[in-house]
């Protein structure tokens, strides 16, 4: 039997649609960090991300608890709002996404989002299909995006009941997504580093979920070791490729293993390596940060190297930096930074005076 509560619309908070109106190709990683991100605080176990170069076509699978239509209809109307619950149903983790920012990021990268799921004990399946081109392109035309219809449709199958599921297919690349799978020249720095944004689409994009998923360490990983990480509980596959968080190697150099430094109100965790050479790629240079365990911006050595002295062997050294409380109120609108603040500037300092 199908409803007929359809379509519906979408209530966008204006600074998420002024963020993607202005997203660039090289965004398009985050964008899928966003999508995975959902599903771990839906408490998926499995993520699958499936690229179809030929389609032009990504499909995003979890087995997260899934969505009722009802569901659906208030997380359309929080897009881009703050999300009151600050943990997950099942598993109890500590959300990523206070705000309703995840399938949002998607849409500069494909004319349509598809977006089917169940929950749980339901016999509902619903199939939405977002024109997401238009909420971008539209952005600076129409005043209220809601105008923009949500088409979709119910069906009821009680083969269904028991599974719980959302699946997002991106369908057609936009100018944006076909850019950041082409060809580019190669980079190199010093005549022998590689950096990443010479490496094909596919490639720079396990690189980047790498980074910034919560993912699981290598097996034998002195960097989890030290950081004391436990079991992140949710695998993510990539055309049928298990994932794991990049860890360049080598010897430990400092950590506070076994218990945690606070400085202000900031309590974190951290660990530092070094194989005793430059470190490749160059993006893998300097020290992660995560919040909930979710790797922000890219790696830093906290403006130490622009201070007048010359650090030498800086490019020798790796690392994370796991903040446990403290900066959550300090995540820039696009979770890819943190904004100024005297606690974080204190953090900074302290890194300075560790890695001198």
């Amino acid at each position: 039997m199908e409803r007929t509560s359809w379509p519906k619309q979408l209530t966008v908070d204006k600074r998420i649609v002024g963020l993607l109106s202005r997203s660039t190709y090289e965004k398009f990683p985050k964008a899928l960090r966003e999508a995975v991100s959902n599903a771990y605080d839906a408490d998926a176990t499995a993520v699958d991300i499936d690229i179809d170069m030929t389609k032009r076509q990504i499909i995003i699978e979890d087995n997260g608890v899934g969505m009722t239509p009802e569901e659906f209809d208030f997380y359309l109307r929080i897009a881009g709002r703050p999300r009151g619950r600050g943990k997950s149903i099942k598993f109890q983790r500590k959300r990523i996404g206070k705000l309703g920012v995840g399938f949002l990021a998607l849409f500069p990268f494909c004319e349509t989002l598809e977006i089917t799921s169940t929950a749980e004990n339901s016999d509902t399946i619903f199939v939405a299909t977002i024109p997401s081109k238009k909420f971008v392109e539209e952005s600076t035309v129409v005043e209220d995006v809601s105008e923009i219809p949500v088409q979709g449709y119910e069906r009821s199958d009680p083969r269904e009941h028991s599974k719980h599921y959302t699946r997002l297919v991106l369908n057609a690349f936009t100018s944006l997504g076909n850019e950041y799978f082409e060809p580019k020249a190669a980079r190199y720095t010093r005549g022998i580093t590689s950096n990443i944004s010479s490496w094909s689409g596919e490639k720079r994009i396990v690189w980047e979920l790498q980074e910034t998923l919560p993912l699981d360490f290598p097996p034998n990983s002195s960097l989890g070791d030290a950081l004391d990480q436990k079991p992140i509980g949710m695998e993510v596959r990539l055309n049928g490729h298990r994932l794991s968080r990049n860890d360049p190697g080598g010897e430990i150099l400092d950590s506070n293993s076994g218990t945690f430094t606070t400085v202000g109100n900031i309590v974190f965790k951290y660990a530092i390596t070094t194989s005793w050479h430059s470190i490749h790629p160059f993006n893998a240079r300097g020290l992660k940060i995560r919040l909930n365990n979710v790797g922000i911006g890219e790696r830093t050595y906290f403006d130490l190297g622009i201070r007048g002295r010359t650090w030498s062997r800086l490019h020798w050294i790796a690392g994370e930096v796991h903040i446990l409380e403290g900066l959550d109120e300090a995540i820039a609108l696009d979770r890819d930074s943190f904004i100024w603040s005297p606690e974080y500037e204190e953090l900074k300092e302290f890194f300075r005076q560790v890695l001198s």
